[in-house]
C-alpha cells in the first residue's frame, strides 16, 4: 500500500463523534457555574411558579366541585368541550354565584362511558 492509498483510505473513515461519556461533564459544569448560576435560578423559578399555578388551575376543590378548567383537565378534553356537554345535558353541572362548577361524581360517569344514554 502507498502512502496516497493509507491517505486517501483514511479520509474516508467517518470522524467519531464524542459521546456523552467522553466529555467530563463535571468540569464543564464547574466551569459555566458562575455565568450561568443566576440563569438557571430564575429558569428554575420560573418553572416551578409555572408547575404550582398549573396544579392549583387543575387540582379539585376539597368539596369536590371543579371549575370549569379543572374538570376539562381532569377528563383530559378542551373547555368547550365540556361546556358542550353542560348544555347537552350530558354533565351536570352546579351554578355556583355567576360560574358553573361541576361535581367529580358527575364528571366521573361521562369519564367512564361519554357516549352512554345515561350520561344524557
Amino acid at each position: 500500500m502507498t502512502a496516497a492509498d493509507a491517505e486517501s483510505q483514511s479520509s474516508t473513515k467517518p470522524r467519531r463523534i464524542p459521546s456523552v461519556a467522553d466529555l467530563d461533564l463535571q468540569a464543564l459544569a464547574e466551569a459555566i457555574a458562575p455565568a450561568l448560576g443566576p440563569i438557571l435560578a430564575k429558569a428554575i423559578e420560573d418553572s416551578v411558579v409555572r408547575e404550582l399555578r398549573h396544579q392549583r388551575r387543575t387540582s379539585p376543590a376539597p368539596d369536590g366541585l371543579m371549575t370549569l378548567a379543572q374538570g376539562a383537565a381532569y377528563l383530559n378534553v378542551s373547555p368547550k368541550t365540556l361546556c358542550a356537554w353542560r348544555s347537552e345535558g350530558r354533565v351536570k353541572a352546579l351554578l355556583v354565584g355567576r360560574r358553573w362548577r361541576y361535581p367529580r361524581a358527575a364528571l366521573d360517569k361521562v369519564a367512564i362511558c361519554p357516549w352512554h344514554p345515561g350520561a344524557k
